[in-house]
């Protein structure tokens, strides 16, 4: 009985020394996918913002030509009247 119980002892902590290399891959890998995900997620926001200061100053110059545009139409509606 004591051979069998060495036996089974022997068995369950290599089975729980397998388990736990196995969770640590698992949880490597896992750690890695988030690193990845974090420095996506960093790229993403550099992009957003370049392309958000892209979209300011474009609507900006839009906003000066419109505003020109309605300059010359008074200018000419009073002149015409």
């Amino acid at each position: 009985i004591f051979k069998l119980f060495e036996r089974l002892l022997v068995f369950h902590s290599f089975g729980e020394h397998e388990s736990n290399g196995i969770l640590d891959e698992r949880t490597e890998s896992l750690n890695e996918e988030i690193s990845d995900y974090e420095a996506q997620e960093a790229e993403n926001e550099t992009y957003l913002e370049e392309y958000e200061a892209n979209l300011r100053q474009r609507y900006a110059k839009l906003d000066t030509t419109i505003a020109n545009y309605n300059n010359s139409l008074s200018y000419l509606s009073s002149a015409l009247s």
